[in-house]
């Protein structure tokens, strides 16, 4: 058992270490650093958004995007209507027919086409410009976003490039709980790309090239059982085909884009089941050995405590495995929420870091037996 739990630990160890070394030395591309280099800032950029029944938060987008410091001739809002059954789409066009300086796109999803990659294939086909940044119906855009997103493409020439995403502020202990969680898969997702080994991205601030977009779809063909955004499945296609080099993470907190929390337990491992049971289907080894230390030493704590419980092994050895983990991660976790700001919610992470192993544990499972949906339309695999 002893030799199990090093073996786990000792992987663990060394995988976290190596994201945490490259998020500390990713260097941060913010509007000071950015402003050396001779470029011109003003990029023509396709937004496309996906929304499916967002008419209670879409508005906050909406004007979000009328504050973009960006010159409303060089950006289009391309916005997919995913057979919503609400008045979101009323509200788009009523909001673009107040504020005619934006170009805006409104494009309702055929009866034969269904979820949210559908949706984006659709945007991104009808996108006038070469460069597409995508964002949710949720999210709410900083004022420099489209700016930093146009820099940084000319600084580093990356064709692929992920950025940050956090929740929004609210007085909510659950949501600072998902706040913590999801910020340990960003931080670790910068991390592994300033590595040069990229294995997660997120849909909800994501900038690509066009054409690079369309020379992937091929081999991305056997992943259309999958309503739901292939934001990773085309990380990992752009990895393998362009190489790491093409992929950048814009480190920057005048970039970070914020979005909903879930609001209720059951919706947010509906989310997490969505994006897990994926997992499965990827091809990148990188990623899927991540997945599997992860998965590993956080199924030795739950096994070995369970042990423990019925007198089979020591208490001290999932203790040890707890408090190893609890140590290896709080760099990277203190890192993050100074990055956004929220320092005080690291008075949470020794609760976060105790219920973890077991949040995985019942995901996992939740994998197993059931099937993941976009906006209530079951997922098929």
């Amino acid at each position: 058992m002893e030799i199990i739990a090093l073996v786990s630990f000792t992987a663990y160890l060394l995988w976290i270490a190596y994201f945490t070394y490259g998020w500390f030395t990713l260097p941060t591309f913010d509007m000071v650093s950015s402003s050396s280099a001779k470029q011109n800032d003003t990029l023509e950029i396709s937004v496309v958004v996906a929304f499916r029944n967002e008419q209670e938060v879409i508005g906050k987008l909406l004007q979000s995007m009328a504050n973009l410091n960006y010159p409303k001739d060089k950006v289009e809002f391309i916005f997919i209507d995913d057979h919503s059954t609400d008045d979101g789409s009323m509200l788009i066009k009523t909001f673009f027919k107040e504020n005619p300086s934006l170009q805006s796109v409104l494009i309702p999803l055929p009866e034969e086409k269904n979820g949210k990659k559908e949706a984006i294939a659709m945007g991104v086909m009808n996108a006038k410009y070469t460069l597409i940044a995508c964002c949710d119906a949720d999210c709410i855009l900083p004022p420099n976003w489209l700016f930093l997103l146009s820099r940084y493409y000319q600084s580093t020439h990356c064709r692929l490039i992920a950025a940050p995403v956090a929740f929004l502020p609210q007085k909510s202990f659950f949501r600072n709980l998902q706040q913590i969680e999801f910020g340990s898969l960003l931080s670790s997702s910068a991390g592994a790309v300033k590595m040069g080994n990229p294995i997660l991205c997120n849909a909800a601030n994501l900038f690509f090239e066009k054409q690079l977009y369309f020379s992937l779809r091929a081999s991305l063909q056997d992943k259309d059982r999958f309503m739901s955004g292939d934001d990773v499945f085309l990380l990992h296609a752009c990895k393998s085909f362009y190489g790491c080099d093409s992929i950048g993470f814009l480190k920057s907190r005048e970039a970070l884009v914020f979005t909903q929390s879930s609001p209720s337990l059951r919706s947010f491992f509906q989310q997490r089941v969505r994006w897990s049971a994926k997992t499965k289907y990827y091809t990148d080894k990188f990623t899927i050995v991540t997945a599997l230390v992860v998965v590993c030493m956080s199924l030795s704590i739950v096994i070995f405590s369970v042990y423990a419980a019925f007198g089979l092994c020591s208490w001290y050895l999932p203790l040890a495995l707890w408090g190893g983990k609890f140590l290896i991660d709080m760099p990277l976790i203190g890192a993050w929420v100074s990055f956004i700001h929220e320092k005080k919610l690291l008075i949470l992470y020794p609760l976060m870091a105790f219920i973890y192993p077991l949040y995985l544990f019942v995901l996992i499972c939740q994998i197993l037996f059931v099937k993941p949906k976009w906006k209530s339309r079951t997922i098929l695999f």
